[in-house]
C-alpha cells in the first residue's frame, strides 16, 4: 500500500472563504485537470458512472475556469472547454463529496439540452487523485517549472537510465536511495501543478498551513 501524502483533514482544508468554502482536494483536482487539458495528445478521464470519457480536447480551442463574472449559460462549472468561436463544447464538474446541488444540476441539464457535453469526474480522495494523474503518463504535459520541454525530456531520459541502474545495483545502495527519496515524497513533488496553473495559489496556501 502506498504512503498517504496528506491526511483527510488536510485534503478537506477550506481554501476558499467562510461564505464560499471549497476544499483543497477539489481545487487540486481541478488544477490537475487544467494541466492535463493544456498538455499534448488526447485527454480522457474516468467519469462518475465508471465509464471512460472520449477525448476531452476534441473540438476544443481554449480551456477556462469560469467564475461569477463569466458564467457558462448561467452556470459556473469547474472547467469550460471552448471552441475557436469561444462557444462551449463541454464543461467539467469535479465531484469531491457529493453530486452538484439540484439547482446546479438543473443548470447543467439545460447546458446539455443546448448541445454542451457535461462531464462529471469523481475525485473523492487521494486514490482518485493519483489515478487522475496516472492516466496522463503517456501525455506530454505543460512545463512545471522554469525549464523548456526539451530540457525536461533530457532529464526524463537521465531518470530512465537511473531506473535501469536501480535494477542492477546492490540492495544496500538501493536502500540508501530510498532513504533520500522518502524525504522528497510530497504532494507538490510527485504530483505538481504547473507554474502557470490558476490553482497553484491553493497549493501554496495549503503548504503554508502545514
Amino acid at each position: 500500500m502506498s504512503k498517504q501524502m496528506l491526511t483527510e483533514a488536510e485534503w478537506s482544508l477550506n481554501v476558499g472563504s467562510q461564505a464560499f468554502p471549497v476544499s483543497f482536494l477539489h481545487e487540486y483536482a481541478v488544477g490537475l485537470l487544467w494541466d492535463r487539458l493544456h498538455g499534448r495528445g488526447p485527454v480522457t478521464v474516468t467519469m462518475i458512472d465508471g465509464n471512460q470519457s472520449g477525448d476531452l480536447m476534441q473540438g476544443v480551442d481554449r480551456v477556462v475556469i469560469p467564475d461569477a463574472m463569466q458564467p457558462i449559460g448561467g452556470c459556473i462549472p469547474d472547467l469550460a472547454l471552448l471552441d475557436a468561436n469561444l462557444r462551449p463544447v463541454r464543461v467539467i464538474e469535479v465531484i469531491v463529496t457529493s453530486p452538484p446541488t439540484d439547482e446546479k444540476m438543473e443548470k447543467l441539464e439545460r447546458l446539455k439540452e443546448r448541445g454542451v457535453e457535461v462531464v462529471l469526474v469523481p475525485v473523492r480522495g487521494e486514490v482518485e487523485v493519483k489515478a487522475l494523474v496516472g492516466e496522463q503518463s503517456n501525455v506530454e504535459s505543460p512545463n512545471w517549472g522554469p525549464y523548456a520541454p526539451r530540457t525536461q525530456r533530457r532529464a526524463d531520459g537521465t531518470v530512465h537510465e537511473l531506473i535501469h541502474a536501480l535494477t542492477q545495483c546492490s540492495p544496500d545502495t538501493r536502500r540508501q536511495l530510498v532513504r533520500i527519496l522518502n524525504e522528497l515524497e510530497s504532494l507538490d513533488s510527485l504530483y505538481p501543478l504547473s507554474a502557470i496553473n490558476p490553482k497553484k495559489t491553493a497549493v501554496v496556501r495549503q503548504a503554508n498551513t502545514d
